[in-house]
């Protein structure tokens, strides 16, 4: 029993090759290559104290966040890790690549898009992330609105350094996942990414902020996104700030009662 279901597996793996979707998504904009992630940094910060210090903030200052902090929260979210896969038995076809976080049937099904407002050493606009070469390329400037425009009024998102857009490309989970349950893992694959950036950005000494509350027409048109297969799904975003969970006006608005 236990050898029909692995070959009827192995017949589906090979059948579905066949219709193979693009796996790299290139929106052709000017590039710019990220400094390598800062790897001592992340091996010197304590799992469980980072565990325990991450809190959602809504409580940020107009402070820049560096270059080498941006590039280590995408490179340890979405990059290739380019490690060999020792494990895969001769014969067996690979699609795509692997990341820190698990994704479901190895798709990486998840693009990463970057509001940069303010990091040192670059420029504003809205970035899409190369996973396969650290790499931003540019998507357009910033709009004129600022981000809580786009986050229904969320305002403490306007002194955030950056914020990274995941957006989830259903073509490739249709692919494997050809029902409705390939909605399942959309979600849970952009919850283990949101996590690790999350985990991350407190290990850099930063602070996260998180939100599925967005105004989701708009934002597709803002990252460009070219087919109704491409969606925006979640935001995990970093500056610096107090830490708090509470606003300084609902900290104010509370003091007074």
């Amino acid at each position: 029993m236990y050898v029909e279901y692995a070959k009827s597996y192995l017949e589906f793996c090979q059948s579905i090759h066949k219709k193979e979707p693009e796996f790299s998504l290139i929106k052709g904009g000017a590039r710019t290559i990220l400094p390598p992630p800062n790897i001592v940094a992340i091996q010197q910060a304590s799992l469980w104290d980072t565990l325990s210090n991450r809190r959602t903030c809504r409580d940020f200052i107009d402070k820049p966040v560096s270059l080498l902090a941006l590039a280590t929260v995408l490179y340890g979210t979405l990059a290739d890790k380019k490690e060999p896969d020792n494990d895969s038995p001769v014969g067996a076809r690979k699609f795509g690549f692997r990341r820190t976080s698990p994704s479901a049937g190895g798709l990486q099904a998840t693009e990463g898009y970057v509001w940069v407002r303010n990091v040192e050493g670059l420029d504003t606009g809205i970035y899409h992330y190369l996973s396969e070469q650290h790499t931003l390329e540019k998507v357009r400037d910033l709009p004129p609105e600022i981000i809580s425009t786009y986050l229904c009024g969320q305002y403490w998102s306007n002194n955030l350094g950056f914020a990274i857009f995941f957006t989830s490309r259903l073509d490739k989970l249709w692919w494997k996942y050809p029902h409705s349950r390939a909605y399942r893992p959309m979600l849970i694959d952009i919850g283990h990414l949101s996590q690790t950036a999350n985990l991350l950005i407190t290990a850099l000494g930063l602070h996260p902020w998180l939100t599925g509350y967005f105004h989701d027409k708009e934002i597709n048109e803002l990252l460009d996104l070219k087919t109704s297969s491409e969606q925006v799904i979640f935001l995990v975003g970093a500056g610096h700030g107090s830490g708090s969970s509470y606003t300084k006006e609902v900290r104010e608005l509370l003091a007074r009662t």
